[in-house]
């Protein structure tokens, strides 16, 4: 029998399914009307894919300028059918009086379309093939009566020149220093650079907002402001303010933080190079990132002020001696790399390099120690994996750039030879810096990898490796 905890879980679960299935409908279902005709055996049809009109849902009247942008599937996973369209706005075309047309020799194998205009609710068609039967379409646009409401600070109060962003897949929203990148830009001259820049509107001086609504399963809504930031799921975002009477309010969280110190033991890193990245990968890759990159103090201090909540890579630049000869020109390698899940508000400590920490652990699996040691090393770049996807160019940066951190006046604290092994096995290394390592046994068979980041305070035991003579 189902208690009436259960009974209460399992009425609040219907009732969400319900009401998403009826979001899923306003937001998405009616804005695509898209009808597939016969078709037709003539010289039209040999040639074009689609011939068809976009009307206005309500007057039934011809749009008169409207843009057609394809999409390819995106197979993020090998065997599996994605529904998530990627936009082609290379191949982005303006039409006019109502009249959609899409030649056969124009686009890919397998494709669908994308229908905006200005005032109105984009729509999308169902998947075609470039080979298939042409169709007489009929698109009808619904008008966008768009969405109000007000943006307020962590504080409660309201967002004065707040910017909404919308991103889409290759029209990713691009964040730096606390801003969307290309925001306030005039124009662009192509229509396809004017696509790729993500739509955006500004809060008026008391927070109030005119937000487009967007049909794409996959957008994302980003609001940023000095005083914080918001990302959310268009389809969550519509679908949280259905019920709720406008103007809507969003409200943002604090920005996230991260500081700390390059220090090569006992000497600050005065002048190095941090970078922290942003890069979301789900739904799609890329719809919003963020990269910053600042230069270390006297005092080897460094900060990052403007981070939205979420993962963030931080890696410290690899600079190259003038006095050297190795070429690194465009070249941005980065060690050590550390990862961190940073909240809203949070300011996370992380340093590069630091005092040094102490690694332990244990060789097993020979009866003798004597003439064994250890060695350790930042990991070489996978540059084959470069390769093999074609990117030699990179694969050489990858090369140049370890070849660099090899030269510079702190690798010896990197690279380290002859560590001694005790009697028993065990061993401690002293004055590891932060980063990801290698650790290979000379003088018989073993190896491992280990992790140093800047909260191992205390020692950081790799355990047992097991080793074989020679």
């Amino acid at each position: 029998m189902i208690g009436s905890f259960q009974k209460r879980r399992f009425l609040r679960s219907v009732i969400s399914l319900i009401c998403c299935a009826v979001i899923w409908m306003n937001v998405f279902a009616i804005d695509s009307d898209a009808q597939e005709g016969d078709e037709l055996i003539t010289e039209t049809s040999r040639r074009l894919l689609i011939d068809g009109e976009v009307v206005d849902a309500q007057s039934g009247e011809p749009i008169k300028t409207f843009r057609v942008i394809p999409g390819v599937r995106y197979n993020s996973v090998p065997g599996t059918i994605s529904h998530i369209a990627v936009w082609q706005p290379h191949m982005i075309r303006e039409m006019n009086d109502g009249q959609f047309v899409w030649p056969r020799t124009r686009g890919y194998d397998e494709m669908r379309f994308r229908i905006e205009a200005d005032g109105y609710r984009p729509a999308t068609t169902t998947w075609l093939g470039k080979g298939g039967p042409h169709l007489r379409m009929k698109v009808h646009l619904r008008p966008d009566a768009g969405i109000v409401g007000v943006v307020r600070k962590p504080d409660g109060s309201p967002a004065a020149g707040a910017t909404l962003a919308i991103g889409l897949p290759n029209r990713g929203i691009r964040l730096e220093a606390g801003s969307v990148i290309g925001h306030d830009q005039p124009p662009l001259d192509r229509l396809s650079d004017q696509w790729r820049i993500p739509q955006t509107v500004q809060s008026d001086g008391d927070g109030r907002f005119l937000l487009p609504f967007e049909t794409d399963r996959v957008a994302v809504l980003c609001v940023v402001h000095d005083s914080g930031y918001f990302e959310q799921p268009f389809i969550e975002f519509a679908t949280s303010i259905v019920d709720v009477p406008e103007p809507v309010d969003i409200a943002l969280s604090p920005w996230s933080r991260v500081e700390g110190h390059v220090l090569w033991k006992d000497r600050p890193g005065a002048g190095e190079i941090v970078r922290a990245s942003v890069y979301r990968q789900e739904p799609y890759p890329g719809l919003v990132s963020a990269f910053s990159e600042v230069e270390a103090d006297d005092h080897g201090f460094y900060c990052f002020g403007y981070l939205p909540p979420g993962e963030v890579q931080l890696g410290h630049g690899v600079s190259v001696p003038s006095e050297t000869k190795i070429s690194t020109s465009n070249v941005i390698y980065e060690y050590p790399v550390q990862r961190e899940l940073l909240g809203a508000g949070e300011t996370k400590q992380v340093d590069f390099g630091g005092k040094g920490a102490e690694v332990v652990g244990r060789l097993s699996g020979l009866e003798s120690y004597e003439n064994i040691s250890l060695s350790i090393r930042p990991p070489a770049p996978d540059v084959w994996n470069w390769r093999r996807f074609g990117n030699d160019a990179g694969a050489n940066d990858l090369q140049k750039g370890y070849a660099a951190l090899q030269t510079t006046d702190y690798a010896s604290l990197y690279f380290r030879e002859g560590l001694p092994i005790q009697d028993d096995g065990s061993f401690r290394i002293d004055d590891v810096m932060t980063g990801q390592y290698n650790l290979w046994v000379n003088g018989a068979a073993g190896a491992s990898q280990f992790t140093v980041v800047s909260s191992d305070d205390s020692p950081l035991d790799i355990g047992t490796i097991q080793v074989k003579a020679k």
